[in-house]
């Protein structure tokens, strides 16, 4: 039995298939999961105020991540030299680093999601990317 999962944008849906169900279930133990070149890296962790999380480097790609019982969410495209570009999302989900935010920017060396929003939060992302 073939898996999708389906991504749902502003106007697109995207259906893509899941490659990381192995025979009876999701392998937990690394969130990474490729096929071909393309990378779907999967993570649900509790993250402190102030804390972060880093994707890969030199990576192209698009993926959305929530902060909370949605209490922030957003939407990004980026690119492998680190411009984030915001799709879609919540007024504080923003693609900088920015105080009293979730963030998903340019950290310097990658992208990164990181909480800013002054309490710890259950981060949950999906991002898709390749390396360039």
């Amino acid at each position: 039995m073939k898996k999708f999962l389906v991504v749902l944008g502003l106007s697109v849906l995207i259906s893509i298939p899941v490659f990381a169900f192995n025979g009876g279930g999701w392998n937990d133990s690394d969130p990474f999961f490729n096929k071909g070149g393309l990378t779907c890296y999967m993570l649900e962790q509790s993250v402190a105020d102030e804390g972060e999380i880093a994707l890969p480097t030199g990576v192209a790609g698009f993926g959305q991540a929530m902060a909370g019982d949605n209490d922030e969410w957003i939407q990004v495209r980026f690119t492998s030299a680190g411009v984030v570009t915001k799709i879609a999302g919540s007024t504080n989900g923003v693609a900088a680093d920015t105080d009293a935010k979730f963030c998903v920017y340019d950290s310097g060396s990658g992208i990164s999601v990181k909480n800013r929003l002054g309490a710890t939060k259950m981060i949950r992302f999906v991002f898709y990317f390749t390396a360039q």
